[in-house]
């Protein structure tokens, strides 16, 4: 369960940097969490019903997101 809790933290900790803009690495840092899960859950089946409650909340963001980043970059054109 301890590796299964790095991979939020990682996740947080990259989109939580102060030093640099991250909207633009937002999405593929989404992605790559949201496989990692999906792959925890696979490799461990007796932990998918406390994972996909998580992976249904990231894919919500993750669509909010998406949304987010259009209008932000559509403010420089």
């Amino acid at each position: 369960m301890i590796l299964s809790l790095q991979i939020p933290h990682a996740f947080q900790g990259f989109l939580g940097a102060e030093n640099t803009p991250t909207l633009c690495y937002s999405i593929p840092a989404f992605a790559a969490f949201i496989k990692m899960w999906k792959d925890l859950a696979f490799q461990c089946p007796e932990w998918e019903d406390i994972i996909q409650p998580g992976l249904d909340k990231l894919e919500d963001y993750q669509e909010r997101l998406t949304d987010v980043y259009i209008l932000a970059m559509g403010e420089f054109l």
